[in-house]
């Protein structure tokens, strides 16, 4: 009897340990550590939207893409969008729209495979669909 009252007190008394001392002291340290990765994550992405649109904005006041936009240089396409400016860019989609918002041009690829995922119509209708979800928190207060 003695023995099992024995296993019972030290049954209790390791629960308490790990309830009252363990378990709050990892708790914290896993939200410290999701609040970490989370910024972390957030300045990545913030990161990334500030190259991209430094990229755009190159790219929209170069006279050549304004040219190509609105319907004056048809050698843009076969110059400037290849495949290699997708890989130096470093990104998947460019699309280009007229000031009127309608497409004019627009390519996706896989930069691993090389290959052409969806046609300029269907990325223009999924653009507009993430559009109405995704909407830049600059964009919103400059409106």
């Amino acid at each position: 009897m003695v023995v099992v009252a024995l296993f019972m007190v030290y049954g209790a008394f390791d629960l308490a340990i790990q309830r009252f001392v363990i378990m709050p002291s990892f708790n914290s340290l896993a939200r410290e550590e999701a609040t970490k990765n989370m910024q972390r994550a957030q300045q990545a992405l913030e990161r990334e939207i500030h190259h991209l649109g430094l990229a755009s904005n190159d790219w929209a006041y170069w006279d050549d893409a304004r040219e190509f936009v609105s319907g004056r240089n048809g050698e843009f396409i076969g110059s400037n969008l290849t495949f290699a400016a997708f890989t130096e860019l470093h990104v998947n989609l460019m699309l280009f729209y007229d000031v009127e918002g309608r497409l004019v041009w627009g390519r996706a690829y896989d930069l691993a495979t090389e290959t052409s995922l969806l046609a300029p119509e269907r990325l223009d209708t999924e653009f507009r669909t993430m559009q109405k979800v995704m909407v830049h928190k600059t964009l919103t207060s400059a409106t």
